[in-house]
């Protein structure tokens, strides 16, 4: 899952390339492994952000992730694509 959180390496991919930061230090992994596992239902970018809380996601990394996260969540559970 951290691979939608961009390649760091290609330009146009956000937001860790458009921050220059590694996976691990955008989210905590842990909280990206209890998402995959778990998902809130429904995958909305709030009910991402209030489970990446949950699991110790500093304020600026909730911002950066959660839409993200909740759009790839819902393209892996019902290949629905967009934004909210």
């Amino acid at each position: 899952m951290l691979a939608v959180l961009g390649d760091p390496q290609r330009p146009g991919d956000r937001p860790r390339g458009e921050h220059h930061l590694p996976a691990e230090n955008l989210l905590p992994p842990d909280a990206v492994r209890r998402l995959a596992w778990q998902p809130p239902e429904p995958a909305t970018a709030e009910a991402v952000a209030g489970a990446l809380a949950g699991y110790g996601a500093r304020p600026w990394q909730v911002e950066l992730t959660s839409r993200p996260i909740a759009g790839a969540l819902r393209i892996a559970e019902h290949g629905e694509h967009g934004e909210e």
